[in-house]
């Protein structure tokens, strides 16, 4: 059995079209994927490994960057039609958006737009 503890986005984005494939290589193995906003007490609630994004909570637990990955801005042409195309970053705070929520923190996370090794937050 390999119990793990699991962002929902992240089982969604990138497990769901993994995890078949995975128990076709290993059909003696039985994986309970638990569905959790926050890591919580592995140890005490059982878990072999949790799969995060962002930094690892502080803790005496073992890490390791399975990979990088990026978020794409994006908006529906009908948005755009209604709202029009934001020319740049700092157009934004003018329109609607949706946040992400990073519930390790307990916050959304923040908008950083790069260009280069240029870096523009915005709020």
């Amino acid at each position: 059995r390999l119990r793990v503890n699991v962002d929902p986005f992240f089982s969604q984005l990138v497990l769901a079209g993994h995890a078949g494939r995975f128990l076709a290589l290993y059909p003696e193995l039985r994986l309970e994927l638990i569905m959790r906003d926050a890591v919580g007490d592995l140890v005490a609630d059982g878990f072999d490994l949790a799969l995060r994004f962002g930094d690892p909570p502080a803790g005496s637990f073992t890490a390791r960057k399975l990979f990088e990955t990026r978020v794409l801005t994006v908006a529906a042409p009908a948005y755009v039609e209604r709202r029009g195309r934001p020319r740049h970053p700092a157009d934004l705070p003018d329109h609607y958006a949706i946040d992400f929520w990073d519930a390790a923190h307990g916050r959304a996370y923040e908008w950083e737009f790069r260009r280069g090794n240029e870096a523009l937050p915005v709020s």
